[in-house]
């Protein structure tokens, strides 16, 4: 059972056009196993059929993988900053998104860029961000947030948003690690 775990933990982890484009490539291989490996037979109507299959999973992925980085609307929640003085607040955090007026609180969804030691650490990291990859996080706001953890102390974690769904999200992490920023991942905040 272990290994099933693992397999799923692994497809959690990766991102949807990731897996379609490997499956289609997958099917388009097996279309052409009859012709690279004698000893397998498959009739043509399904060697056709799976090239087909193949080459529409790898085009979804691809579309999925170059869809613009960010969906904006103008009814995307708003985040307050962490005060005027540019440190976090008594608590370490920040404001939390607001209902919108008569609505139920709704779902919040960050990309985490990084997890420093220190609120200048977390500063610094998001002017870098924001100059590095300025095409995709031009219009998100930055979220500096402390966090206690047991073996590392405080961490001050650098997030941008904020989403409304985590699809939004993932699209944003999928540039940013196509732009060499393998440390980008999707958080919620509930």
């Amino acid at each position: 059972m272990s290994a099933f775990t693992d397999i799923a933990k692994l497809l959690s982890d990766t991102p949807l056009p990731t897996i379609l484009v490997l499956s289609g490539l997958f099917f388009m291989l097996l279309s052409l196993a009859d012709s690279l490996i004698e000893k397998i037979s498959i009739p043509e109507r399904r060697r056709s059929l799976s090239l087909t299959v193949g080459i529409f999973l790898t085009t979804v992925g691809a579309i999925l993988w170059t869809l613009p980085a960010l969906i904006k609307t103008d009814d995307t929640p708003q985040i307050a900053d962490t005060g005027g003085d540019g440190t976090p607040d008594s608590t370490g955090s920040t404001t939390p998104v607001q209902p919108p007026a008569g609505g139920p609180l709704v779902k919040a969804y960050y990309v985490q860029l990084a997890a420093v030691s220190s609120f200048s650490a977390a500063s610094d990291a998001v002017d870098k961000f924001r100059n590095d990859h300025s095409d995709l996080l031009a219009d998100l706001t930055p979220k500096v947030e402390s966090v206690d953890h047991p073996e590392h102390g405080t961490l001050y974690r650098v997030r941008f948003g904020v989403f409304e769904t985590s699809g939004q999200a993932d699209i944003v992490c999928i540039n940013l690690r196509a732009d060499g920023l393998e440390s980008c991942r999707v958080f919620a905040d509930d």
